[in-house]
């Protein structure tokens, strides 16, 4: 998902139990080294547990103002699905459907809604749900749109399903902000872990991924100095963050885990530095490493 995302918000889901990688523009691809290593650490995990996979690519719009969409993307949603497929026939071509199963879901973020595409390009947006649907009524949705989707796999989905209907509903009896959701990160951060971020539209989030970090980066700055320039607390400028995640308190596991956040933030601040020199001055810095079992986050010398 992109980093703007907070599908356990969306799906009114505790933290912890979806396993997010975030990346500018949800822009992925399964061949890039790290994500590969992550993926399939991931899915043999999984299956050793003797559970099946369901893994979302994602893709998000706005409904009302163009520009309010997917910033990674030039706000283009056509590109922003074209990128989700395609991860998605990358899962399917690497993994089939039957026990790791790809599911293509868009985002509209003026509500929050899903929309659930099928295997035969059928789609179910949950925005145009009533609250009063019944279990049964999603599970035969779903079962319809996803034919190869194994029973168990349908049974867990279905509480992600029902509690973005009841998000959506919160939303449309508290009423939104049009602040809520437009573009006004003040903070970039660079690396895994941001999970216990909740806040909307506050930081501007790239996963490790890609190989060629200068290109999410330079985008992230490039918003990050947009936003900047409309924003009325300009004196306090942006915040770039580095984060490193732990899964294990091994010895040497938290103080990899620190030399990586400081490696990424000088990597970051040089990238800015060479392509997007305006924010410099602006830029306050901060690193850390968090654990994954607790969401604490760690801040770390520099």
């Amino acid at each position: 998902m992109d980093g703007r995302l907070n599908l356990s918000v969306m799906t009114n889901t505790p933290p912890g139990f979806l396993t997010p990688f975030r990346n500018m523009g949800a822009e992925f691809d399964l061949g890039w080294p790290e994500l590969n290593a992550l993926i399939s650490e991931w899915i043999d995990y999984t299956l050793n547990m003797g559970r099946r996979c369901l893994v979302l690519t994602t893709y998000h719009w706005s409904k009302g103002h163009w520009e309010h969409g997917c910033g990674g993307f030039d706000n283009n949603v056509d590109q922003a699905l074209s990128a989700a497929l395609k991860l998605r026939k990358q899962f399917e071509r690497v993994f089939g459907i039957k026990v790791v199963y790809p599911l293509l879901v868009g985002v509209e973020t003026d509500s929050d809604a899903l929309v659930i595409h099928g295997e035969n390009e059928g789609v179910l947006d949950l925005s145009k749900c009533s609250a009063s649907i019944s279990d049964e009524e999603l599970r035969l949705n779903i079962e319809q749109l996803c034919p190869n989707m194994h029973p168990q796999i349908v049974c867990d989905f279905i509480p992600l399903l029902r509690g973005n209907i009841e998000h959506i509903a919160e939303l449309r009896e508290q009423g939104r902000e049009i602040s809520d959701y437009t573009h006004q990160e003040k903070v970039i951060i660079v690396g895994r872990g941001a999970d216990w971020l909740h806040q909307l539209n506050f930081a501007l989030i790239v996963g490790p991924y890609d190989p060629n970090l200068s290109r999410p980066i330079t985008k992230a700055a490039s918003i990050a100095l947009g936003n900047l320039s409309r924003r009325t607390d300009i004196d306090q400028g942006t915040v770039l963050m580095s984060s490193a995640l732990i899964r294990d308190s091994i010895a040497y596991k938290p103080l990899l885990a620190v030399e990586k956040a400081r490696t990424m933030l000088d990597v970051a601040r040089a990238i800015i530095t060479e392509n997007v020199p305006q924010l410099i001055p602006h830029l306050h810095y901060l690193a850390g490493i968090v654990d994954a079992n607790t969401r604490r986050f760690q801040r770390i010398n520099l």
